[in-house]
């Protein structure tokens, strides 16, 4: 009996040293803590700082997808290429819709790294509705871009509706093709304030 208690002894002992730095899936009611939301339109970049972004943070990742894409209309209208009748009512329909508009187990949360594109001076219009759909309460963002410091800003204050809605973080600006050291970086950073 006594040889039998050791060896449980011994062998709980070693299965506790064995998993001690394993990671665990969170149990229900956890936090998850970090998601990493963007959307991309073409060739913007952002799908790339978003993924080195949850790479070093160390998280998943959630695309926002619009039911139908509009970035090629906003390149043809950027480069003053003529649009159709068409296109035009695709650009400023009031029936944009996402694809999935609230990402999988969204409440459980609490740090959103947002990626998004300047259109026209502005937020991305499928970033823009993503926020308008979400429940937002006990959430921090830390938006990012590509593009100058006054656009990161402007991003900025859009988001957070002229600091109306509370949590957004100011926006990081970065050029594009930027090195994932860098995002790398700023991601690390935010782990330090976090």
């Amino acid at each position: 009996m006594h040889r039998l208690r050791l060896f449980s002894t011994v062998l709980l002992a070693l299965i506790l040293l064995a998993t001690a730095g394993c990671s665990l899936a969170p149990e229900p009611g956890d936090k998850l803590t970090t998601l990493v939301v963007y959307y991309s339109s073409d060739d913007d970049g952002i799908s790339e700082l978003a993924r080195e972004a949850a790479r070093t943070a160390k998280c998943q990742m959630f695309e926002i997808q619009p039911e139908k894409e509009y970035g090629g209309l906003l390149n043809k209208l950027n480069s003053s290429e003529e649009l159709s009748m068409e296109e035009l009512e695709d650009l400023y329909s009031t029936d944009f819709k996402l694809k999935q508009p609230v990402p999988d187990n969204w409440s459980e949360y609490d740090r959103i790294i947002l990626g998004c594109p300047i259109w026209l001076n502005g937020a991305a219009t499928p970033v823009k509705l993503f926020l308008d759909e979400n429940n937002l309460d006990d959430k921090t963002f830390y938006p990012f871009t590509i593009g100058t410091l006054d656009e990161a800003e402007t991003l900025t204050t859009q988001l957070s509706l002229d600091n109306w809605r509370t949590g957004f973080a100011k926006a990081e600006s970065f050029e594009k093709g930027a090195s994932p050291e860098t995002v790398a970086q700023w991601v690390d950073t935010l782990n330090s304030e976090h």
